[in-house]
């Protein structure tokens, strides 16, 4: 272990030392050297979206040529139709999110079965990494021991209830997730007499519904503040495991006043000190740096967001 010292900071005018791994100076790492006086929250960094329906949503001859291009012309008046059930998101999570757009296809071609086996597929893997993730936080409860191997799991009941029982999962996600059990179930073993294309549109509700309350930046208000135009982590939030695991990776450290130039990150203007989260937001919200975009629509959660020149770390 080195160190760096900086004799008099620039902010704070104290001595900061910073302890550095040898391999990092001949390693390319980033390595951060910020005043260690200045308040940091935890900002937006990167997120999974996808906006496609809302574009559709708004032209329909986007979604004639959009239908035409992907989906041939076969059924065109019922899978336009279809194109418009598929809703816009804004999702942390970066496993497994490319094959949303698999699932939806699916949907919009009238794939039935594939549509149905595949959001059952995918949100048993969200079920397992969710296990596998958050299992660790948790060593000294008696349920610990179900699930402390790595192995995949497939007992849907048993990944539920722990999930529950340690907090991860709300009453009503819960049902949800009890809900696509059954689709599972139904769908994957043999049920004389079901009729699949019935429960095509309430499964796409439903797996858009939970997906959206576990992983959704304006569904999670209890965990995400918003303050035109950046997303911010509540400090109370830190520290919660499931923020830890699937927000806080998408995330990372700035000040009330930030921005990025070509070559460097810049605090410039921010005073040293601490602060609670009620004055770190009141002087962010006073100390703006951001033109709003003109075509921006919030509250449609429009396309026309890409106007918007976010910057990202």
């Amino acid at each position: 272990m080195e160190k760096i010292i900086i004799d008099k900071c620039t902010y704070c005018n104290e001595k900061h030392i910073f302890d550095i791994k040898k391999e990092w100076l001949v390693e390319d790492i980033c390595i951060n050297l910020a005043c260690e006086n200045i308040q940091r929250y935890i900002r937006l960094r990167s997120f999974h979206f996808s906006w496609e329906a809302n574009i559709l949503r708004n032209n329909s001859l986007d979604i004639e040529n959009n239908i035409i291009n992907r989906f041939w012309n076969d059924d065109f008046e019922i899978k336009k139709e279809r194109i418009m059930h598929i809703e816009s998101y804004i999702l942390v999570i970066n496993e497994y999110t490319e094959f949303l757009n698999e699932i939806f296809n699916s949907y919009i071609m009238w794939y039935t079965y594939p549509f149905i086996v595949s959001t059952c597929t995918l949100l048993e893997r969200i079920l397992n990494v969710m296990i596998e993730k958050l299992k660790k936080y948790n060593k000294a409860d008696i349920l610990y021991k179900k699930v402390h191997k790595s192995t995949p799991n497939q007992n849907w009941d048993l990944m539920i209830n722990i999930l529950f029982d340690w907090w991860y999962l709300t009453i009503e996600q819960k049902k949800l997730f009890k809900k696509f059990e059954s689709y599972r179930n139904q769908s994957v073993h043999f049920n004389k007499g079901h009729l699949f294309k019935e429960s095509e549109k309430i499964i796409l509700e439903n797996f858009s519904k939970l997906l959206k309350s576990l992983f959704w930046i304006f569904e999670r208000k209890d965990i995400v503040k918003f303050i035109p135009w950046e997303f911010w982590i509540k400090p109370s939030k830190m520290t919660d495991p499931f923020v830890k695991e699937f927000f806080i990776p998408n995330w990372s450290m700035s000040s009330y006043i930030w921005n990025i130039y070509e070559e460097y990150y810049s605090e410039e203007w921010v005073k040293s000190g601490k602060l609670n989260e009620e004055e770190f937001f009141d002087l962010k919200e006073k100390n703006k740096w951001f033109k709003q975009s003109k075509n921006l629509i919030f509250e449609n959660i429009s396309l026309y967001w890409y106007n918007v020149f976010y910057r990202l770390i």
